[in-house]
């Protein structure tokens, strides 16, 4: 009896340890599939940049008021500069660092990338607000 108890114990151990196998890669793919969420909505958010970029250009670019028109074609192309630096930063984590880095790193350099696009998106909605309310203030004023 006491070697069927050690076999069932050997048996137990192993069937413990594929378990924590399995739960360690459902871990695993749990994370890449938060990655690719992410990653889409990281991809969303920068169309969405450049819809708004475009916009704002276009709406502020008939002004009277050249400055308005200035500030609108400078911060629109900054924005624009600095989220094609991190499409080019996201490239680099996808590619060649995607399986080098592990989950922990690469999910942390999503989160940053996703933070990111949401503020910058958020940064376009101040500075259309602002350019409006700087236009209609440089018209009120010009027509003092």
């Amino acid at each position: 009896q006491i070697q069927v108890a050690q076999e069932q114990a050997d048996k137990m151990r192993s069937m413990k340890d594929n378990i924590e196998k399995n739960m360690k890669y459902v871990e695993e793919v749990n994370n890449q599939i938060k990655n690719v969420g992410k990653i889409k909505q990281i991809a969303k958010n920068q169309a969405v940049i450049f819809n708004r970029a475009y916009q704002i250009k276009a709406m502020f670019r008939g002004s009277k008021n050249l400055e308005v028109v200035l500030q609108a074609e400078q911060t629109t192309n900054a924005i624009l500069k600095g989220t094609e630096t991190n499409i080019e930063e996201l490239t680099k984590v996808l590619n060649s660092g995607f399986f080098n880095m592990s989950d922990g790193d690469r999910l942390e350099q999503v989160n940053n990338y996703e933070k990111s696009t949401a503020n910058t998106l958020e940064n376009m909605n101040e500075l259309e607000l602002f350019l409006q309310q700087y236009n209609s203030a440089r018209s009120i004023y010009t027509m003092k």
